[in-house]
């Protein structure tokens, strides 16, 4: 009797324990199941994150003038009431006025000028227009959906050019005139607006001030429109440059320029033939970088004229001669031509892709880098061991004189920090393409010496001659202007620059790249 009952207490103590297990076994499972969907939906929210990032998104300069700016402040309402409404539901005059009324409060102002770092080939300022005011606001304050919405205006535009070719109606430009455009939007009341720096004329002298640089900076920077890690790490450099400060404001205040200044620029070869005009310049929507210039050609008179477009890399600026330069010929702008004006085609990487092929230019994307590499993997590319610098053979050492035609940017690989480069037209007629250093290490230096590596200047290059992506270069060890000399490596292909330099321009090109990205969507606001 008693092993009997031993038995059944052994029994149904073995059936509580296996319960019990099982029941924190399905816990953990489940725990562990949530927490994995957690991380797999982060995942896919990360990812689709990057590839919107990815994706080339190019707004017409011309199409953003005059487009209207509007305070997101007090507008969640009027959405929720539009979603409210029934599809097919007739508006109500009165709720249609009363939607009009709030726009016009909201309204800041209308785009007047876009204004263009020409050292960094980005938006500057896109300068507001307000009750006789001028309002610079730096292109990554903007809510990032309304430059979506311009773009998607840009495409119904581009579609609208083609049924009026096809309709035979005529044509009145690139976009400007054609429809109304979709507003800009800025995370700020139009009460705080007010209060933002402004000047009273578009002048490149008063945009090109430091202070004026620092105050519209702190003023976004304050109202969350703007990442503050970047402030921080502009006042740092600030303190570390007193030495060269003069000399960087002087080169800052010819480094601007006003959009609207360049349309119609004529272009030329460096046979100092004229090829085209300036129609329009691309904005990378994502980066606030100049991505192509469209430039008309042929015809008489205007009339049978194509368009082309034109990576803004490969061309040179001469606003003292109010010119600009490019190394091609009208065969190779055939080769570049936007059919029906249509160049939202150019984000279609593969089709970019063959554009600047044409003007042997590397993609403005790969370059600039959507997701640039971090920390040391994004300054790899330019150690000494590295892929890239084992080009340099001191056995194929060469110097070339000439002329710099252009100055721009390259990636010795794919999410690398970028680097400086040179197009210098020798003296026997010969374009040559020269690979410096890396960029900010290489503008610093040439500071320091008072080297001017800028168009038009004559120029002796030493360096290695190789190839690289298919390419005859280039490796400069030295580049002397007017018998002063920068030293980029020594005989044996060795670089000056340390590990160090590397670093510091790695985090500033990647902190540069995220302050440069508009506001996104859905960012809390204030």
């Amino acid at each position: 009797m008693g092993s009997h009952n031993m038995k059944k207490r052994s029994f149904w103590i073995a059936l509580v324990s296996l319960a019990i297990i099982s029941s924190v076994s399905l816990y953990v499972y489940a725990q562990y199941g949530q927490r994995g969907q957690q991380q797999q939906g982060q995942q896919q929210q990360g990812q689709q994150q990057t590839q919107q990032q990815q994706r080339l998104v190019l707004l017409s300069a011309d199409d953003l003038m005059d487009t209207k700016v509007r305070s997101t402040q007090g507008q969640p309402q009027m959405q929720q009431q539009q979603r409210q409404q029934q599809p097919g539901q007739r508006t109500d005059p009165g709720r249609m006025g009363q939607t009009d009324n709030a726009n016009e409060k909201n309204d800041l102002g209308e785009v007047e000028e876009i204004v263009f770092d020409d050292m960094n080939d980005t938006v500057k300022y896109v300068v507001i227009e307000s009750e006789g005011r001028h309002y610079p606001v730096p292109w990554q304050a903007f809510d990032r959906q309304s430059l979506m919405m311009t773009q998607q205006r840009n495409q119904q535009g581009t579609q609208t050019r083609q049924d009026q070719d096809q309709r035979g109606t005529g044509r009145t430009g690139w976009g400007r005139g054609q429809q109304e455009q979709s507003p800009l939007k800025l995370k700020i009341s139009a009460e705080e607006f007010r209060q933002a720096p402004n000047i009273d004329s578009v002048d490149i002298a008063q945009l090109s001030d430091p202070s004026l640089h620092q105050r519209v900076s702190d003023f976004y920077t304050q109202r969350g429109l703007i990442q503050r890690d970047q402030q921080q790490q502009q006042q740092q450099q600030q303190q570390q440059q007193q030495q060269q400060q003069q000399q960087q404001q002087r080169m800052q205040q010819v480094s601007l320029f006003k959009g609207s200044d360049i349309m119609d620029y004529d272009v030329q070869n460096y046979q100092d033939e004229d090829l085209a005009e300036i129609d329009d310049l691309l904005i990378d929507a994502n980066q606030g970088s100049i991505a192509y210039a469209l430039v008309s050609f042929g015809g008489v008179l205007g009339i049978g004229q194509e368009v082309a477009a034109v990576p803004w890399s490969a061309l040179s600026l001469d606003r003292q001669e109010e010119i600009v330069m490019l190394d091609a010929t009208e065969e190779t702008l055939n080769a570049a031509v936007i059919e029906d004006d249509n160049f939202q085609r150019l984000q279609d990487q593969q089709f970019a892709r063959q554009i600047h092929q044409q003007f042997e230019e590397e993609p403005y994307w790969e370059v600039f880098g959507f997701v640039p590499a971090a920390g040391e993997e994004a300054t790899k590319a330019w150690e000494q061991d590295s892929e890239y610098n084992k080009k340099f053979k001191k056995d194929e050492v060469k110097e070339i004189e000439g002329t710099i035609r252009n100055v721009g940017a390259f990636s010795p690989k794919e999410g690398a920090t970028q680097g400086m480069k040179l197009r210098v037209q020798t003296k026997e007629g010969e374009s040559v393409t020269v690979h410096a250093g890396p960029r900010q290490y290489t503008m610093q230096q040439a500071q320091r010496e008072n080297i001017d590596l800028t168009t038009g200047k004559e120029v002796k290059i030493k360096g290695s001659k190789t190839r690289i992506k298919d390419k005859d270069v280039i490796i400069a060890s030295e580049i002397t202007v007017q018998d002063k000399t920068l030293r980029l490596r020594d005989d044996e292909g060795k670089p000056q620059w340390k590990k160090e330099d590397l670093q510091q321009q790695g985090t500033q090109q990647q902190q540069q790249q995220r302050q440069q990205q508009p506001q996104q969507q859905g960012t809390q606001q204030r």
